[in-house]
């Protein structure tokens, strides 16, 4: 059976909607009901649409309503039958050209259990679907350490689109052997290769730090300056990671501070107790940050280690930790413990990411301590509130990365690992874009229901939904003084009488439950299905709604593969409550094929604190 309802906020408001319907014995016109139209469709696909410029931040107050959306067909799996061989820890990027590389480390065949790493590999896409050979980017090799020979091994390759278009790709390199040991430091630390064509040719290795260390990220805070942050491991005298240090160039790569040799600058780590070694350790590894949007404050997601108990067993928690505002931080010395302002264990889990969109909106992602899955929360422009906590990617694993490919989208990518997907492959590479969903406004134009989509624009603000089927959709809005109008497109491979999008409105109240002002609309391939009024429950009402659709293929007709159909609609300004030129929506697509799913969790059937705004009326 097919997967095929998907709903901006919740399943369960439109399964009560579902049993009104049933209770008024089925669809009622409640306006007026024109006819579909069979003919040739063009839709317009999401990537397509929002082409217009917001400002930044401009959704800064409005966080809380957003939502990521699994855009289905870009979700995919790649496993050893295409060269991925026991893939680790994925990165993403979408370099100046417009192009994609991603990036992982494989395990030495002797550490499968650990999966550290030993070669880094990379492959590159046009479009997000077809990738090239994995190729090495950093591979293992023999090597004279300071205690004979061995064999130096790669982790963590990570990398930055700069300011003047090249790539600069990152790995941390160990020497096993001699890993543990104070005067071994030369054997181990931080290597960099740039590419100044995407991905195409590459330079040599250049190293920039010597020391144990793990997890490199690369921030760009003005054109030429690079920060390099990393985990730094000194096994010596911790046991474990020794919070996040940091080198700097400011020459655009080319040379490093402290130079190769010489201690790093120690700006992120907090102190935690062992029960098990009785004593104190330092935390604060993994870090993934930002430079917040019109700021120079940075701010970076961090796994903390809270706990050891006697049987060895460590408790892990993300925290989001903040330089200060000027982006300069306080170099550590000695015992210090860092003072800047932090959110301490709100997640519990390991491996995280964070990302900023232009609107505003922050993404901390994270593998979740009880499920196994990448999870995600919502966070405003100051990465200091948060809301939500939502899966993203559907299947167990660990270790993953986002990279935000446009102002409303997102790509999720991190290891699968579960039994039941990856069988004998023992791990996949997973991922998927997603789309951003926000408050939007209304563009000033008078529609012509003519159930064409000639006179919309792809600088329209429009939203998405999408399923487990090549089924998805898109909404936008227009106004003119008398009424609202919606187009909306569906794209469907198998159309049913019985499919519909139903849009429902509401006046935004304090408590932010629905009132008698909340009204549904509901249409499909033939136009309007029926319109109702919320009154403890949706009852069937007439409010002067018209709708006019046209669909490309045959309904009902399953043996054939259809293109989908398209709605517009024309809702009365008098049969809504606009207030301050907003009004509250909840856009949620049904396929008779398909089955109820959340699209965010957790929502009461009659909440509308989390639904998407409508501005501009």
């Amino acid at each position: 059976m097919r997967n095929m309802f998907i709903s901006i906020l919740t399943c369960s408001l439109l399964f009560i909607a579902s049993s009104c319907d049933k209770a008024n014995g089925g669809d009622s016109t409640g306006g007026q009901s024109l006819k579909g139209e069979q003919k040739t469709l063009t839709f317009t696909p999401f990537m397509e649409l929002n082409q217009s410029t917001d400002a930044i931040n401009s959704h800064e107050e409005d966080y809380s309503r957003s939502a990521l959306k699994m855009m289905y067909n870009t979700l995919q799996e790649h496993g050893s039958s295409e060269g991925f061989q026991y893939p680790r820890y994925p990165r993403i990027r979408r370099m100046s050209d417009g192009t994609y590389i991603q990036m992982w480390q494989t395990p030495a065949t002797s550490d499968l259990g650990t999966n550290n790493g030993k070669d880094i590999y990379y492959a590159l896409s046009t479009d997000l679907k077809t990738w090239t050979a994995p190729a090495k980017l950093f591979a293992s090799r023999s090597v004279n350490t300071t205690n004979g020979s061995d064999t130096r091994h790669y982790s963590n390759g990570n990398g930055i689109v700069l300011s003047n278009g090249d790539f600069l790709a990152v790995a941390a390199f160990r020497a096993p052997k001699t890993y543990n040991y104070l005067n071994s430091k030369s054997d181990q630390g931080l290597v960099i290769r740039r590419s100044t064509d995407c991905g195409k040719t590459w330079t040599n290795e250049q190293t920039i730090y010597n020391g144990p260390c793990w997890e490199a990220h690369l921030l760009e805070p003005n054109p030429g300056e690079l920060h390099c942050y990393f985990a730094e491991s000194r096994p010596w005298i911790s046991g474990s990671h020794s919070g996040t240090s940091l080198v700097v160039s400011n020459d655009g790569g080319a040379t490093w501070s402290p130079s190769v040799g010489n201690e790093p600058y120690r700006v992120m780590r907090k102190k935690w107790w062992s029960d098990l070694n009785q004593t104190y350790f330092y935390t604060d590894q993994m870090a993934v940050g930002v430079i917040l949007n019109g700021t120079k404050q940075m701010a970076f997601a961090t796994e903390c280690v809270a706990s050891r108990d006697l049987s060895n067993k460590q408790t892990y928690f993300i925290s989001v930790v903040y330089s200060p505002e000027d982006g300069q931080w306080k170099y550590l010395t000695g015992d210090e413990e860092a003072e800047c302002e932090r959110i301490d264990n709100f997640l519990s889990g390991g491996g995280p990411y964070l990302v900023q969109f232009p609107s505003g909106e922050t993404v901390v992602s994270y593998s979740n301590s009880k499920d196994s899955k990448m999870h995600y929360t919502m966070g405003d422009a100051k990465a200091r509130n948060f809301s939500g906590d939502y899966i993203s990617l559907p299947h167990k694993g660990s270790w993953g990365g986002m990279e935000v490919d446009s102002p409303h989208s997102v790509i999720f990518c991190r290891t699968s690992t579960e039994a039941s997907v990856t069988g004998s492959d023992r791990s996949t590479l997973m991922l998927a874009r997603f789309a951003l969903n926000h408050s939007i406004k209304a563009t000033a134009r008078t529609a012509e229901l003519d159930s064409d989509n000639k006179e919309w624009q792809k600088t329209d603000d429009a939203l998405f939904l999408g399923s487990e089927s090549p089924i998805e959709a898109t909404l936008r809005c227009s106004q003119d003084s008398e009424n609202i109008y919606f187009l909306v497109e569906v794209q469907d491979d198998n159309l049913s009488d019985s499919d519909n999008v139903t849009i429902m409105l509401s006046p935004e109240l304090e408590n932010g439950r629905l009132a008698s002002k909340a009204r549904r609309i509901k249409v499909g391939c033939n136009g309007l299905k029926n319109t109702d009024q919320y009154s403890g429950g949706w009852r069937s009402m007439e409010f002067g709604v018209t709708a006019k659709a046209a669909y490309d293929g045959t309904i009902g007709n399953n043996s054939d593969k259809d293109n989908g159909y398209l709605v517009e609609v024309k809702v009365p300004r008098s049969a809504v409550e606009i207030t301050g030129g907003r009004l509250l929506m909840n856009f949620a697509l049904f396929d008779s094929a398909g089955a109820f799913e959340d699209a965010v969790s957790g929502t009461a059937a009659t909440d509308t604190k989390k639904w998407i705004a409508i501005n501009n009326l």
